[in-house]
């Protein structure tokens, strides 16, 4: 069973990463150049965040935890989860980040568990070879992982693994 409240930044080769949940990020500071994905529901607000001077970017995005594009409530009203050109606007903003200095990044999203998890595993797939540490510690969404790891893999300019 994941460990639902780890919260430790992992150290990987080329990029840090942590998983952080709504609550948690409100307080989250590093002493070091940092970025945050913010992720919510569509209907929420995204989380206050502590105005640091290392937080260099923060991207908001907004969608429903699926496990797929569409999903349909049994009322007949569909709900959209995370799409492909939201995985491109997560790439180009690390792509951005990473250019600008920026080494660690910080993933919320609601709990902390899937669809953050679901990134950071991508990233740390694509950039640090190796995304054990999130499939032990968290439940990834995979559908979000594979759209992110998708949209990393169409970019030439991006140097990952074959």
């Amino acid at each position: 069973m994941p460990d639902r409240t780890c919260r430790e930044v992992y150290r990987g080769e080329t990029l840090s990463l942590q998983v952080m949940d709504r609550l948690g990020v409100r307080f989250c500071t590093h002493s070091e150049p940092y970025a945050v994905i913010s992720i919510t529901d569509p209907n929420l607000e995204h989380p206050a965040l502590v105005r640091s001077e290392y937080c260099r970017a923060v991207l908001p995005i907004r969608f429903y935890d699926l496990d797929g594009r569409v999903a349909t409530l049994r009322t007949g009203a569909t709900r959209v989860g995370f799409t492909a050109e939201m995985a491109g606007r997560i790439r180009d903003f690390v792509r951005e980040q990473s250019g600008n200095g920026v080494d660690l990044f910080v993933v919320n999203c609601e709990f902390g568990v899937s669809r953050s998890a679901g990134v950071a595993a991508a990233l740390s797939f694509f950039y640090n070879h190796d995304e054990t540490f999130f499939l032990v510690h968290f439940q990834p969404n995979t559908h979000v992982r594979r759209l992110v790891l998708e949209a990393l893999r169409a970019d030439p300019d991006i140097a990952g693994p074959p």
